[in-house]
């Protein structure tokens, strides 16, 4: 005990005496000036101090006396057969370390360097033997630790005070990032004059919200003046004139330990009762300083700490190392390196930084058991080609309603095309005036088709699209197909346009299209055509790239040029364009999009606000209706006749004309009970995409198999961050365990009610997107199956236990 004594009066006398850096050592004056405090410890008492006296050689003669008692004392009586057995334990043990926990009672043995116990003199067992201290008394559980993949978070209390300049120690703790997230907080004097101090209210607040973030700490750092207390465990300086005792922060480092705080490091002095208080409060690791320590000791000691720490090694090793550094040092810093010390809770492994390990991340992410089944499952049916096709339909259907309760029906001006259509009545009226339909009516006359565009030229239809294939003369006679020809060259004189329907022949690769010396004279401009059942857009084809687009693009192309007046590409500049570049310079917004993202037709739009109808016999009968009854485009088309379309090969191949309708344009058809149960036809669906393609209208789906995929992941998120905030509520309740049952079962409605009102969220927001200028689809059903699966167990099965 004497041995100890005399050493500490050494060392405070010579590190009393010893300068921060610029700071000359202050002699003895008749009126001296206060000086900064080099220790990071309260002035309670002053002396003069005798220069002549040699403090160094002093300090180093009383280290070398204490530690030389102290080593004779742990070789005698029953320690020798402790030093044994750890020798063992080191020498015979493939570990990595033999930990010897130490308690000290009476709490004088705290103050002794037992970090110094040479144990074994054989260098093998002794590097693998470490010393920890801990507390007499553990009474609260262990920290939690937070989630292991995330960057750890270092929360640094840097209380300046007068003499103390702590800017090194911030950059030194900068030096961790981007391995680590540190926030600084305290008082700055070389902010603040010395003059004025803060407000110690508005400052303790800030420090006591800072250690309380939801977010967590991995590590508390504190930098400053601190000392020991009788009743209060510590004390630590925040500000000139402003303390807060650890009993003040019990209640905040305890939430603060409750959201996953692991380390706490006290660079500063005298912190044995902090330590002891700490490790009762639950931390798991606290390092301190036993007894006052200089500034200059400080900043050293963490410098190495933090480089040892960066390195990956854990809380303990790295003191291990600061130390050696000091020791290393020892002319600088004599018996510097005793201060140091590490308390820490039996039974969980000393605090380390993990380094970036994305499987443990990974592992977070990935679906339980039955969260696998339930994804497995959404996957299975958003690959489904079947279900994919009915989900679009349905969702249709559902948009359509959606237009009509929003009242976003009319979003569009008037339609600008015609569609002539052929059916049974205009048939039937020509086989009883006319004649010339007599019989079957496939192939359809091209005599009557002739007067069908003689009529529309007569009307001022400047563009005229042909849904019909003509590649073969009319059977009823050479003079129809001349007839037909005829018109449509007397047509191109008047400056009216024409596109041509054209198939491939479902048997070889051979394009099915009308005879060239029927289109001889007229502007033509190769085009596939939409066809039967297919309800997609046909923004790619397979076929030849100079031909592939569509035939409703084609008379777009040709309003906007000829009716409109537009600046556009001319074709022949067209065909030189690579594919995707001629869509881009025709299309504007248009591009080709991968086969996932391919566009499709957006049917929740009424059909009269893409096109007017009109029947063939209607157009033919003289002096019926005027020039305003048709606009400046047309389709002639079929008319839902059973023998439209292309007939079926051997192989039961061919192209229907008339289909079951989707069941957005079945709720159209509907309002009208005359048009209730009638098929869909091809021509109508070439109107929409017209419609699409004039107006940019381009309804891209977002896969499900992509969002159900982004759904899973978002559950997962929501499911991790709701466990933790459940844990961090379980941990609180078991100090109040008030109401628990109460409090839990609002909590649960609460999240029921959030997940229920995101739910109607989503489904609004992908409702509005389809029908929005976006113009984008995002599956609500099986993305909202998938979050719902991941989320629904856990608010059901939150209900704590009582005990």
């Amino acid at each position: 005990d004497q041995l100890y004594q005399d050493w500490q009066q050494a060392y405070l006398n010579f590190y009393q005496t010893l300068p921060l850096p610029g700071q000359p050592i202050q002699l003895a004056q008749p009126t001296p000036q206060p000086a900064p405090p080099p220790m990071r410890a309260k002035l309670v008492q002053s002396g003069e101090i005798k220069p002549q006296l040699d403090w160094r050689t002093r300090l180093c003669d009383a280290e070398t006396a204490l530690l030389q008692e102290f080593h004779d004392w742990l070789c005698q009586g029953a320690l020798r057969e402790i030093r044994k057995t750890l020798t063992q334990a080191a020498c015979g043990l493939e570990i990595e370390w033999v930990e010897l926990f130490l308690t000290c009672d009476p709490s004088d043995l705290v103050r002794l360097p037992w970090e110094n116990w040479q144990i074994s003199d054989e260098f093998t067992a002794t590097d693998k033997i470490r010393l920890v201290r801990v507390p007499s008394s553990i009474r609260s559980s262990p920290a939690a630790p937070r989630t292991r993949w995330k960057r750890a978070r270092i929360l640094a209390i840097c209380c300046d005070d007068i003499g103390l300049n702590l800017n090194q120690e911030k950059q030194i703790l900068k030096s961790l990032e981007p391995l680590v997230s540190v926030q600084i907080i305290g008082w700055d004097n070389s902010s603040q004059p010395t003059s004025q101090a803060p407000d110690p209210a508005n400052l303790r607040q800030q420090v006591l919200e800072a250690i309380t973030d939801p977010a967590g700490w991995d590590i508390l750092f504190f930098a400053g003046h601190s000392d020991e207390t009788q009743f209060t465990s510590g004390r630590l300086s925040i500000a000139p004139n402003a303390e807060i005792t650890i009993t003040e922060l019990q209640p905040y480092l305890t939430t603060a330990k409750n959201h996953g705080l692991q380390l706490a490091i006290f660079n500063s002095c005298s912190g044995l009762q902090i330590a002891d208080a700490l490790i009762d409060l639950g931390l798991n690791d606290v390092i301190v300083m036993r007894e006052r320590i200089h500034s200059n000791v400080a900043q050293a000691f963490l410098v190495q700490f933090a480089r040892s720490l960066r390195a990956y090694n854990d809380a303990h090793a790295a003191m291990l190392e600061a130390r050696q550094c000091l020791l290393n040092r020892r002319l600088d810093y004599p018996s510097a390196y005793l201060v140091p010390s590490l308390f820490r809770r039996p039974g969980v492994p000393a605090f380390a930084l993990n380094p970036p390990n994305w499987r443990q991340g990974l592992d977070w992410l990935l679906p339980k058991p039955q969260e696998s089944i339930a994804l497995l499952l959404c996957l299975c049916l958003s690959i489904w080609p079947w279900l994919q096709t009915e989900l679009l339909n349905q969702r249709e259907l559902v948009q359509a309603w959606y237009r009509q309760l929003t009242h976003q029906v009319e979003l569009y001006p008037a339609p600008d095309l015609a569609l002539v259509r052929i059916d049974d009545a205009s048939i039937q009226q020509d086989r009883e005036g006319e004649q010339i339909m007599a019989g079957s009516v496939f192939p359809i006359s091209q005599q009557y088709m002739g007067r069908l565009v003689t009529a529309l030229v007569n009307r001022n239809v400047h563009v005229i699209g042909i849904d019909y294939v003509m590649d073969d003369p009319d059977p009823r006679g050479a003079e129809n197909s001349i007839m037909l020809a005829q018109s449509i060259q007397e047509a191109t004189k008047q400056g009216s346009r024409f596109v041509f329907a054209k198939i491939l022949n479902p048997n070889s690769s051979i394009w099915m299209q009308t005879l060239p010396e029927i289109t001889q004279g007229s502007l033509e401009a190769p085009a596939i055509r939409s066809l039967g059942d297919d309800f997609h857009m046909p923004l790619q084809s397979n076929f030849d790239p100079s031909l592939s687009l569509p035939f409703s693009y084609w008379l777009s192309w040709l309003y906007r040029s000829q009716v409109r007046g537009e600046d556009v590409p001319h074709l022949p500049q067209i065909y030189r364009l690579p594919l995707s570049e001629r869509l881009d310079a025709l299309a504007g917004r248009f591009s080709l999009y991968p086969m996932w993202f391919h566009a499709v037709t957006d049917f929740s739009i009424p059909p009269e606000q893409i096109y007017r109808e009109i029947p063939a016999w209607k157009l033919l009968v003289p002096n019926t209706g005027s020039p305003s009854d048709l606009l400046l485009t047309a389709i002639i088309t079929a008319g839902g006749y059973p023998e439209a379309g292309i007939a079926q090969t051997d192989n039961g191949v061919g192209y229907v004309e008339n289909f079951p309708p989707p069941k957005a344009m079945q709720h159209w058809y509907g309002r009208q009970p005359e048009t209730r149960y009638r098929q869909m036809t091809g021509g109508e669906h070439l109107g929409y995409l017209f419609h699409h393609f004039l107006h940019q209208r381009f309804v891209i789906p977002v896969p499900n198999l992509l969002m159900v995929l982004l759904a899973a992941a978002m559950g997962k998120l929501t499911l991790i961050a709701s466990q933790r905030q459940h844990a961090s509520l379980s941990q609180n309740m078991k100090q109040t365990m008030s109401s628990i049952f109460v409090q839990q079962d609002s909590k649960n409605l609460k999240n029921l009610l959030y997940l229920c009102t995101g739910t109607v969220f989503y489904i609004l927001l992908s409702l509005q997107l389809y029908i929005s200028a976006t113009a984008i689809l995002l599956p609500i059903l099986l993305p909202i199956a998938i979050f719902w699966a991941y989320l629904l167990p856990e608010i059901s099965n939150s209900r704590p236990v009582a005990k």
